[in-house]
């Protein structure tokens, strides 16, 4: 089973600034639109390539838009040893509980809804 975080519960923790590793899964283009400040991005197609880079001493979080990329991609960590939690509802969600959202083009208000 892979382990979730909801919206709420990751910008608590960037709210506390707790250490975590956020990787975003999502593709180049998604990802220059608009990504969690903190994060990282790692598409996931190129995961299996990246999986050493990976700070594994770290709590890991991975996000998409949806939820579903990020899901696949921490069952596949999960095959390789490595724990992760998948942010429920994704990106499309948490653009609504936080002001942690960096974007190059629109404002926040038209990212999510």
């Amino acid at each position: 089973m892979i382990a979730s975080i909801s919206a709420e519960e990751l910008n608590t923790l960037l709210t506390e600034w707790k250490e975590c590793l956020i990787i975003d899964v999502r593709s180049s283009r998604e990802f220059n639109e608009t990504h969690i400040t903190q994060s990282i991005h790692i598409p996931l197609m190129q995961l299996p390539e990246k999986i050493d880079t990976i700070d594994t001493k770290k709590e890991i979080i991975l996000v998409c838009y949806s939820g579903a990329r990020s899901r696949e991609g921490c069952r596949f960590l999960a095959t390789h040893g490595i724990h992760a939690k998948n942010l429920e509802w994704g990106m499309h969600l948490f653009g609504k509980y936080t002001d942690k959202i960096t974007s190059s083009s629109l404002p926040k208000r038209f990212l999510f809804f």
